[in-house]
């Protein structure tokens, strides 16, 4: 198995907990997160910690090459680890792909540093695509978060 690590992080001119809300619902991410289509299959429970736990089926759409469409229908298990200050996922995707997120919020200068924390998990040759897919999707995901709340914010 092939691994890799990054962080991206984002400054939003909003509050942590805005910020956070937006991202601790699973359905908020269409239209965030571009490759995925669909978001389906949520249900809600408490862990033995008292932590809300999702558990969801989403479907990416991805091109190899530029050409070929394929439809990656994965799981993904979301545990709101400290509300306003913490959020982990992890995707369990076809191909042996798995998936370790983690949102961190930060208060700074009158708004929030959202970073995103990945780790990926992979079959060797299919390392260079997972990752570039990621790195692009977690980069517009943080982008259109910072768009859609201080787009809110101003109306």
């Amino acid at each position: 198995m092939a691994e890799a690590h990054f962080e991206k992080r984002i400054f939003i001119q909003t509050t942590p907990q805005a910020a956070y809300n937006e991202l601790a619902n699973p359905v908020n991410y269409l239209g965030l997160q571009p490759l995925l289509t669909t978001i389906d299959d949520v249900q809600r429970r408490t862990d033995e910690e008292g932590r809300t736990v999702y558990t969801y089926s989403a479907v990416e759409a991805f091109r190899f090459l530029g050409l070929i469409p394929y439809n990656n229908r994965f799981r993904a298990r979301m545990t709101l680890i400290r509300p306003n200050e913490e959020i982990q996922t992890v995707v369990d995707s076809p191909g042996g792909v798995r998936v370790y997120g983690r949102f961190v919020f930060e208060p700074q200068d009158g708004g929030v540093v959202v970073r995103d924390i990945i780790h990926l998990q992979m079959l060797w040759f299919l390392r260079w695509f997972v990752v570039s897919q990621a790195e692009a999707a977690q980069e517009t995901l943080l982008t259109n978060l910072k768009y859609r709340l201080e787009a809110y914010k101003e109306m």
